[in-house]
Parts: C-alpha cells; sequence; structure tokens
C-alpha cells in the first residue's frame, strides 16, 4: 500500500464518489462503495500505482502513479469498471513535482492542484490536467481520446482535457 510510494515527479489520480452524502442519508451506498474500493483497487494495483495510507477524505481516493500514461490508463478503466456499480465517480488526473509529508503520505500544491482540479468534473468523467495531457496524447489506451475543454481556475498552470471514446 504505502510501501515504496512514488516521489518527485509523480501523477495523480485523484477520485470521489458524486452525490454519496445524500445516498449513505439514506442508507443506500454501503455495498456500491465497497464495490467502488474494490474496483479502484484492483485497476490502481493493475496499473503500477499506490495508494497512501489514509490520504482523502469520506468516499473519496488518492493514487500516485510513476507515470501519466499508467494513470490515465487506470482512470479510464475504472471508470468502464464503474459502469454498473451504482455510484457516479469523478476522476482528475495531474502531473508535477510531490514531496512526501512522511512514508505515507504526500503534499504540496500539486496533490492540491488536482484536487480542486477534480472539483470541477462530474461523476463519470475523468478530467486530465495540461501537464499530464501533454505526456500522454500520443500514449492513449486503445479507443481513448482527449477532448480540450479548456483553461480552468483551480488548474492555473494551464488547460485540462478529459478522455473519452470516440462517440
Amino acid at each position: 500500500m504505502s510501501q515504496g510510494l512514488p516521489s518527485g515527479t509523480v501523477t495523480f489520480l485523484l477520485t470521489d464518489i458524486e452525490g454519496s452524502t445524500l445516498a449513505w442519508e439514506r442508507d443506500a451506498t454501503a455495498v456500491a462503495v465497497t464495490r467502488h474500493y474494490e474496483i479502484l483497487d484492483q485497476v490502481i494495483a493493475a496499473h503500477r500505482g499506490h495508494r497512501p495510507v489514509e490520504q482523502g477524505e469520506g468516499d473519496s481516493t488518492v493514487s500516485a502513479f510513476p507515470t501519466a500514461t499508467d494513470a490515465v490508463a487506470a482512470a479510464l478503466a475504472a471508470q468502464r469498471a464503474l459502469t454498473d456499480v451504482g455510484v457516479s465517480v469523478r476522476m482528475a488526473v495531474h502531473t508535477g513535482e510531490i514531496e512526501l509529508r512522511d512514508e505515507g503520505n504526500y503534499f504540496g500544491p500539486t496533490i492540491i492542484r488536482c484536487a480542486r482540479l477534480r472539483a470541477t468534473v462530474h461523476g463519470g468523467q475523468i478530467v486530465v490536467s495540461d501537464a499530464t495531457r501533454s505526456l500522454v496524447h500520443d500514449h492513449l489506451p486503445p479507443g481513448a481520446s482527449l477532448l480540450d475543454l479548456g483553461t480552468t481556475s483551480p488548474c492555473s498552470k494551464g488547460s485540462s482535457s478529459r478522455p473519452g471514446s470516440p462517440g
């Protein structure tokens, strides 16, 4: 889990279930959230990602990848696998220099920027920062493409793109 967290230049994938507070209050989410975590854990591990110990809040997750290509592939695989689970997950991917706060957690502007970027999307969407886009645009998984969404204020260092399928 936290063993061997990537450091230096890292690509983060941050996720959050949209509307989960209301669903929890209706007692309709426990099974779906549990399955959501299982899928994310499997996909993150399959794409060489790591989840820091207790980083994230509520039902959100933080994962770090040694390459942007792995992170984007993991996000796409996770969204595809989550389609029938009953939760709508928003995701953001951002690449930058990062520091470890301790052996199991990150801190600094890169992870904060990724969290702000995640807040701009809806469930079922993945947004990719310009920094990540520049690294993956020629290395997307089969059937994936990027749609330029322009500049967003939470990610003031450039534009963002959303991976999608031709359609």
